[in-house]
């Protein structure tokens, strides 16, 4: 059968667990945040990723807390995404002992109405270490809208990935990521979203790089990883990795943050709980309260 790659040790759901929760509750709340929105309406009407690609941001350092807010909004998207596309990647996934492996990568489009699911296949059955991105085929690609929710037809592909393109990039990141985090925790499985390529000004050039978030499954903890391209000589390479909640942090009430403030992340776990607020804590003692209504962040005096 064929396994995703560092995400379950279970040949029985290699797909299910990347994501498997929050379907109705993200549905409402991401799908409803929106405030008014006077541009055109956006989304795929085919199986492309053109209406997706974009340049790398200014990276994703200090950020405030509406920002930290709209990323936490546009996760909550990719985890719905993945909700609705996965069960048509497992429903095509060829069977056998000697399928292969998929690694799947999600992109939201601009406006948070439309995304894609896209399915990179090794045909081969991949040996012990981290996979080659080069050896990888864009085999499956499944567009979703928001607005209104539906899946639109996959489209089924078999073209290489190319050296230095988005696709090789960010699937760079997903297995650096995937590799790291579990060589921190052997047993951990998690869902994994390197979709937001940045850069850091350095002098007169800039350093690339892949945020990748990695939601945490059962006692897995969320992490939020760095991965900066590969350049010259040297590989793709981790080169932060910061550990956001723990399995027991995310299950406390309330809500338990590793680090002084927030993070993306939180604001998805916590639009996830039943519960109009949801109070937040840091290691650090801040006290926090996060509107499931709209992701709004303030501090608790």
């Amino acid at each position: 059968m064929v396994r995703t790659w560092l995400v379950a040790d279970n040949p029985r759901r290699p797909l299910l667990v990347v994501h498997g929760w929050f379907v109705w509750l993200l549905m409402s709340t991401c799908s409803s945040v929106a405030t008014e929105d006077t541009r055109p309406p956006l989304g795929l009407d085919a199986a492309t990723s053109e209406d997706l690609a974009g340049g790398p941001q200014v990276a994703f350092v200090d950020p405030t807390l509406e920002q930290v807010r709209q990323r936490g909004l546009e996760l909550c998207r990719l985890e719905r995404l993945w909700a609705l596309a996965h069960n048509v990647g497992l429903s095509r996934a060829p069977a056998g002992p000697q399928s292969g492996m998929l690694v799947p990568l999600v992109s939201l489009d601009a406006a948070g109405r439309s995304g894609e699911a896209v399915f990179y296949r090794w045909p081969e059955p991949v040996e012990a270490g981290r996979p080659d991105p080069l050896q990888a085929t864009r085999w499956l690609v499944v567009p979703i809208l928001f607005e209104p929710e539906r899946v639109l037809d996959s489209e089924l592909f078999s073209d290489r990935v190319e050296r230095g393109d988005a696709a090789h990039r960010k699937l760079e990141a997903f297995l650096v990521a995937a590799s790291t985090a579990r060589a921190r925790v052997p047993a951990g499985s998690w869902r994994i979203y390197a979709s937001f390529r940045e850069y850091e000004p350095d002098g007169a050039r800039r350093l690339e790089q892949t945020r990748v978030y990695l939601f945490g499954n059962e006692s897995a903890p969320d992490l939020e990883i760095v991965v900066r391209d590969a350049a010259r000589r040297e590989p793709a390479h981790a080169v932060s990795v910061e550990l956001v909640h723990t399995a027991a942090q995310r299950q406390a009430e309330p809500l338990g943050v590793t680090g002084a403030s927030p993070s993306p992340m939180t604001v998805c776990r916590a639009l996830s709980r039943d519960s109009p607020r949801v109070r937040v804590v840091t290691t650090s003692g801040g006290r926090w309260q996060i509107d499931t209504g709209d992701g709004r962040l303030r501090v608790v005096e």
